[in-house]
């Protein structure tokens, strides 16, 4: 099993990197880069969701630049995304049917029956 999944929000000219277990996907950082490299070969913002190994904290999310051929690491920084903001829903929308992830992360049970329910946190 894959540690990270990668979705491409064409409309938003963004790239979100889900988690699959507890293990952050800066740990297959280099991997993510490759597999960038076959699917989109122009500048994008890349975004991680670090919820499985995270929680819902300040450190949450982060983003780097994605220049077409590989990341430009001085661009990485953790960012605040706003409880509203779309890309929580996104990110809720991929793990609500993710029964295995989110047991195999340091959420806690509420917070798993709550995105269990689509509830973004």
């Amino acid at each position: 099993m894959k540690r990270y999944e990668i979705s491409i929000l064409n409309e938003e000219k963004k790239c979100m990197i889900f988690s699959t277990t507890y293990a952050s996907p800066l740990d297959f950082i280099k991997d993510i880069e490759n597999d960038l490299k076959s699917i989109v070969n122009y500048s994008i913002e890349v975004v991680f969701d670090f919820l499985l190994s995270s929680g819902n904290s300040k450190e949450r999310f982060g983003k780097i630049n994605y220049t077409g051929s590989g990341f430009d690491m001085k661009s990485f920084q953790f960012i605040n995304v706003p409880k509203k903001n779309d890309l929580r829903k996104v990110s809720v929308s991929y793990y609500k049917n993710k029964d295995e992830n989110l047991d195999n992360s340091i959420l806690t049970s509420m917070q798993k029956k709550m995105i269990k329910k689509g509830i973004a946190i």
